[in-house]
């Protein structure tokens, strides 16, 4: 990107964010791995923590001005998540379908259900193909994600471009985390995870600690294709744990081994280029031993891992990094 554009776009990003982040406020809370253990199995290895939302608890301790994430966000999942009496009707046949579209999403994911989520990706797309620029942002998200369509980066793409035109701020910032993997990320996550939409992290939570294992996978996905490091290792994190029983949808119904390994690898690649140390030492086996499935002993990209771990001081990587130094 030239300089001058990539001053404009992070000028751009900043100040198009920045009255959204004077009024909302992020959720941070940590748990340990022994409030997250599954009773019944144990793996060594995990996150030593698991952390939702971020920020400093300045951003929360005065909610006198905070509004809710459906006025700053229009589209936003909150009136599913948190029906209430205030909650308006849809005003288009569109937007009655994509909501439709989001809950039967929601359901299937939760239930495990194929059929469901197939019905419920049609909806959304017929939405889109409508015009509703919340369900071409939701349609751009399975595009990216490869849920009950073809991955396909280009019509995730696209579909983000139409829904960002059409005011979706969600899209707006998955735009933007395109653009920011080019450099400043760091600037990039501290705008995004003050961002509206930290609700997405409480529904996560409590759909988790509900044993809602499907849930809280799409909604940390979907924040992961925002940008939010901590929610891309956490959904990792549960690919990982849950294998099988974590619901993840594929192209054409559950996920098959293939396609499960391979979004567990892209989500710790995401969170290791943001900093996550845990990710970048999974990384690091991954292409110097080979030993995450799906993924073959890369010796291409070892030098790209191991300039990524050297740039990060932490004691125990450093010596992971000097493994792939010896190659």
């Amino acid at each position: 990107m030239p300089l001058p554009l990539h001053k404009l776009f992070l000028s751009l990003l900043i100040f198009s964010l920045y009255p959204l982040s004077l009024l909302a406020y992020p959720l941070l809370i940590v748990l340990s791995q022994d409030d997250l253990k599954d009773p019944s199995s144990s793996r060594d290895g995990g996150p030593a923590n698991v952390v939702v939302g971020g920020g400093d608890s300045s951003w929360w301790e005065d909610d006198s001005d905070a509004k809710p994430d459906d006025e700053l966000d229009p589209g936003s999942w909150r009136p599913i998540f948190e029906p209430d009496s205030d909650s308006s009707e849809p005003k288009t046949e569109e937007e009655a379908l994509y909501y439709s579209g989001v809950t039967k999403m929601i359901s299937a994911v939760s239930s495990g259900d194929p059929r469901a989520m197939k019905e419920a990706a049609s909806e959304i797309e017929a939405a889109a193909v409508g015009g509703n620029p919340h369900a071409q942002s939701v349609l751009g998200f399975l595009y990216q994600t490869g849920m009950m369509r073809e991955w396909n980066r280009m019509k995730a793409f696209m579909y983000h471009c139409f829904a960002a035109d059409g005011g979706n701020v969600q899209s707006r910032m998955a735009l933007a985390y395109d653009y920011s993997r080019q450099d400043a990320t760091a600037l990039y996550k501290l705008v995004a995870e003050k961002g509206p939409w930290s609700s997405l992290s409480r529904w996560a939570l409590e759909a988790y600690l509900k044993g809602d294992v499907g849930t809280a996978f799409l909604l940390y996905s979907r924040m992961a294709e925002l940008g939010y490091e901590v929610a891309q290792s956490n959904a990792a994190w549960i690919l990982d744990k849950y294998g099988n029983h974590s619901m993840c949808m594929g192209e054409s119904g559950l996920c098959t081994d293939a396609e499960r390994h391979q979004r567990e690898h892209s989500l710790w690649w995401q969170a290791s280029k943001q900093g996550n140390e845990y990710a970048s030492l999974l990384i690091r086996d991954a292409y110097h031993h080979g030993r995450v499935p799906g993924v073959l002993r890369d010796y291409d990209h070892a030098p790209e891992v191991y300039t990524q771990c050297k740039s990060q001081s932490n004691a125990t990587k450093g010596d992971g990094c000097g493994l792939i130094e010896k190659v």
